[in-house]
């Protein structure tokens, strides 16, 4: 007697003769598997509680710097550069934090779609972003310049660094942010990313997000990357490097001096604290005033540097 097969399976593996569902043809059924994020609530609670920490240490120690910098400059107490820096840098960092992390929390952590801020606020919160961010990159950026010519350059920082064009390159460094972030004003926006059975778009499927092509995208990333990242990196990464070596180097010099000058015999000591008459030649004269007179001329260049960087 023939047996069919499909009982056979049917019997055996019961399971088998469960069909997948199959997906529907309503578009908000898309429209929820593709917007929503797929987060339980206790991740959500924690990224929150995370997020609110950063705002708050952030934003408190930022504004702290700022008011203790203004404090010491109002008592004319600074007379270096590095707080024109430290302000530039802790307004930019006060600034990513208030733009970003509200809107993150809602829209990216809690509340994925639809986007309710509209089409300003979306290209306008890109757009600040990025101008924080990349002015926090090049302030470090200037500083470690600054840093590598009081150290290895004294005499050439002694000629240039002064608080008014420490002033200027500060606001250089805006400027060129304000243009390099410009893209994101005309990159990103609104749109709705599903539409109604009816063919309409969807008012629930409202989305922020790029409103170029993935290839345009691509481009636009690597080279926000390179200019933002990989470039201050690298430019940051070599001075410091060298002025790690230059300061090693001085303090084999240091530590030299002072065990030559230890292993000198007791009678040079003396030599040195009773000092020796004068000679009545001109010529031994003048090179031992020179001798002496150069020394501080070596120095004071070093010096004003480290005062300017103070």
């Amino acid at each position: 007697m023939a047996v069919d097969k499909t009982t056979v399976l049917e019997e055996k593996w019961p399971a088998a003769n469960l069909s997948f569902p199959q997906p529907e043809s309503n578009s908000t059924s898309d429209q929820s598997h593709q917007l929503d994020v797929d987060t339980d609530f206790s991740s959500k609670v924690f990224i929150t509680v995370f997020y609110i920490l950063i705002f708050l240490v952030g934003t408190i120690g930022n504004v702290l710097t700022i008011l203790l910098v203004l404090k010491k400059h109002n008592r004319h107490k600074l007379q270096g550069t590095v707080h024109y820096h430290l302000v530039s840098m802790a307004l930019s960092d006060i600034l990513i934090l208030v733009i970003s992390i509200p809107i993150e929390l809602y829209n990216f952590i809690w509340v994925h779609y639809p986007w309710i801020f509209g089409d300003t606020v979306c290209r306008s919160y890109y757009f600040l972003r990025d101008i924080c961010s990349y002015a926090t990159v090049l302030n470090i950026s200037s500083l470690s310049c600054e840093r590598y010519l009081a150290i290895c350059h004294p005499i050439t920082a002694k000629r240039i660094m002064s608080r008014m064009r420490t002033k200027k390159i500060l606001s250089a460094i805006w400027i060129f942010s304000v243009v390099f972030a410009m893209p994101m004003a005309f990159i990103m926006g609104v749109k709705y990313d599903s539409t109604t059975p009816e063919g309409e778009d969807d008012p629930s499927s409202l989305i922020c997000t790029s409103l170029v092509s993935t290839a345009t995208l691509k481009v636009f990333i690597q080279v926000n990357a390179f200019v933002s990242f990989l470039l201050p990196l690298a430019l940051i990464s070599s001075l410091n490097c060298v002025i790690v070596n230059r300061l090693e180097a001085l303090r084999f010099r240091y530590f030299l001096s002072l065990h030559s000058d230890s292993n000198l015999p007791q009678d040079s000591h003396k030599a040195n604290v009773f000092p020796k008459p004068l000679s009545s030649s001109p010529g031994s004269t003048t090179k031992s005033n020179l001798t002496v007179s150069s020394e501080p001329n070596r120095i004071q260049p070093l010096q004003h540097s480290i005062y300017m960087l103070s």
